[in-house]
């Protein structure tokens, strides 16, 4: 399986599939990094699966071969989110953050500020944190206040990033970027 990940071709797509569920850990290591390489969106929710039921290398190998195949918001993202893991929200959103910036992406990510999993609302705002101008961020706060549920957490945040001394502010920025990029 190694050789095919590493020199396989189209073709071997084939062998990639059948071995995903393989007894043996680097078996199944080295056949999604054949899916990832020649595999297509109907691939991902598999590897999804895969992200979600396992641990290590793997999970991380998964992830990111689901986010390739089904990239920006969609299936794979919204499914990898909800795990709440913070090793599949950072693959994610680091996803997220090497594609060309879109509303679409802000969109689909501003109502996980309202989830119950802290983990989950606090990548949320780094990632928007991060895209957003201050001016975007001060509506959002206005936005998020005036609706119900909200955390009190996610309004801290978005009030030290806004409103604290310039250093200060570079401080909370960088501690709340860990969220995606530390983990």
């Amino acid at each position: 399986m190694a050789g095919l990940a590493a020199h396989g071709d189209s073709f071997d797509l084939k062998f990639g599939r059948k071995y995903l569920s393989h007894d043996s850990y680097d078996v199944r290591l080295e056949a999604t990094e054949i899916v990832e390489r020649f595999g297509d969106q109907s691939d991902s929710q598999t590897l999804v699966q895969i992200a979600k039921s396992t641990e290590g290398i793997l999970q991380e190998a998964a992830a990111r071969a689901a986010m390739r195949l089904d990239p920006g918001p969609g299936n794979s993202a919204s499914a990898l989110l909800r795990t709440a893991d913070k090793i599949l929200i950072s693959i994610v959103l680091q996803s997220f953050m090497s594609e060309d910036d879109t509303n679409e992406k802000n969109d689909f990510l501003e109502p996980f500020l309202t989830d119950e999993k802290e983990e989950l609302r606090l990548s949320a705002l780094a990632y928007l944190v991060k895209r957003y101008s201050e001016g975007d961020l001060e509506n959002l706060l206005g936005r998020y206040t005036s609706q119900k549920p909200y955390y009190y957490d996610v309004v801290c945040w978005l009030d030290r990033i806004l409103y604290a001394p310039s250093r200060l502010k570079e401080m909370y920025q960088r501690k709340l970027g860990e969220q995606i990029f530390e983990a």
